[in-house]
């Protein structure tokens, strides 16, 4: 993310980072709450999101960040994961100093996570395929059998 879609940054203003309410309990942290985390490769000032979607001693940074000097890259270091050959991000030991300064929650209330969800059991086509204005993929092309397959062999396309 950018930063430079106006309804993206609307929902994430910056990046945060997620601390388990058991950690938050145990250091004293609110929502809001500005933290350093420290690396041996370096540090980012952030805010904290207290929030059930860590657990015990893990955080969790989002990989985008509006400020540069705030990118999780600085706290990880030339090691990398050997399958994927990216940055080592899901092992990296922090320490996070908790800062005095304390603002609002990082997701404000236009976020989806405040909302209420409203899934859906998979992608519904059939009810898409029936819409009125749905045209099918290649759907202006002469029907000369009973496939698309058909209709591009009869045009001359070649495989």
């Amino acid at each position: 993310m950018t930063f430079r879609v106006h309804g993206l940054a609307e929902k994430v203003p910056d990046a945060f980072v997620e601390v388990s309410p058991e950690l938050a309990a145990e250091r004293n942290i609110q929502s809001g709450q500005w933290v350093r985390l420290v690396s041996p490769h370096g540090a980012i000032r952030l805010q904290a999101l207290v929030t059930a979607r860590v657990s015990g001693n893990e955080l969790y940074v989002p990989l985008n960040a509006r400020k540069a000097e705030n990118a999780v890259n600085f706290l990880t270091g030339s090691q990398g994961d050997a399958q994927t050959h990216t940055p080592a991000y899901k092992d990296t030991s922090v320490r996070m100093e908790l800062l005095h300064d304390v603002g609002d929650n990082p997701l404000p209330a236009t976020n989806h996570r405040w909302g209420h969800p409203t899934p859906q059991s998979g992608v519904e086509v059939e009810r898409k395929w029936a819409r009125p204005d749905y045209v099918y993929p290649g759907g202006a092309l002469p029907m000369l059998g009973d496939s698309l397959n058909a209709r591009s062999d009869a045009l001359g396309a070649d495989d």
